[in-house]
Order: C-alpha cells, then structure tokens, then sequence
C-alpha cells in the first residue's frame, strides 16, 4: 500500500492483474470435470492453434489497413503514424469508431468515411464470417468425438 500514498499504484495494479487471470485460469481448469461445460473446453483447447492462426491473420489484416490509413490521412490525429493507426483501426473493428473525426481529411469529406466503411464492411463481413465458419466446422469435426471433456 506504500505505492498507493506516493502515488505510483503500478504495483498493485499489475498484482491485481496477475491474481485476476489466475482467477480465471483456475475457473476454467475447474470447468473441465462439469459434464456439459467439460465438453465445451475440450474441444476449445483442440481449436486453440487454428484460434490463434486466425487472430494472426487478424492483426495482419489491421496491420495492412493501418498502413494504408496512415498514407491516406496524415493530417488526422490518430491516423498520422502506424501505431495510433493500427490502435485505431483495432478499436473500430470491435465498433468504436468515429465518423466525425475522419471526415477532416484532405481528401474531401466523404473519401474518409468511405475508406472507413470498406474497412468496417472487410472486418466485419469477411472476417467475423469468416471466424464463425472456422469455428462451426472445428466444433463439427471435434464434436464428434464424444471424450473430449477431461475426467483427470
């Protein structure tokens, strides 16, 4: 508590944090022996790898756009350089996104909104779609199997 009266709770705020995710991870290691739910978290953990590969061709994705947003609008704030590009375009793929700040663009105001609803429409139609049909087929194929729950 001596860094909450110095005024740097870094400390505690990554202490609290690391208890937090180990408070998940024992919930989910304890759902394993439910008869329903241990079914549910076999199978995750047989997807986990195609999970990840997709979020990587997520981030490539947004990087790609970062790239081309902070070509396109240096004169926006938080469009001028690929860091608060690839953190905004992250942002708005999840629907936090503003109009009204891209519509200042040198371009002309609706060349911003357009480029911003081709990349909401890619995120959005290609790629969730795209991550629902992995999953369905991936929850087909290993739901098939019926011991995938973990009695340990």
């Amino acid at each position: 508590m001596t860094n909450y009266s110095y005024g740097k709770p870094e400390r505690e705020t990554w202490l609290l944090i690391s208890c937090e995710i180990a408070l998940w991870i024992r919930v989910v290691f304890l759902l394993r022996y439910n008869e329903y739910l241990g079914k549910i978290t076999g199978i995750l953990e047989k997807i986990a790898y195609d999970l990840v590969i997709y979020f990587l061709f997520f981030l490539i994705e947004i990087l790609v756009f970062a790239f081309i947003f902070e070509m396109s609008f240096r004169t926006i704030g938080t469009y001028n350089d690929t860091l608060s590009s690839f953190r905004t375009l992250f942002y708005s793929a999840f629907g936090q996104f503003d109009f009204i700040v891209i519509r200042n663009s040198e371009y002309g105001e609706y060349f911003g909104v357009a480029f911003l609803v081709i990349f909401l429409v890619v995120n959005i139609g290609l790629f969730m779609s795209f991550f629902i049909s992995m999953i369905t087929v991936l929850y087909e194929i290993n739901a098939a199997d019926q011991n995938v729950h973990h009695m340990i």
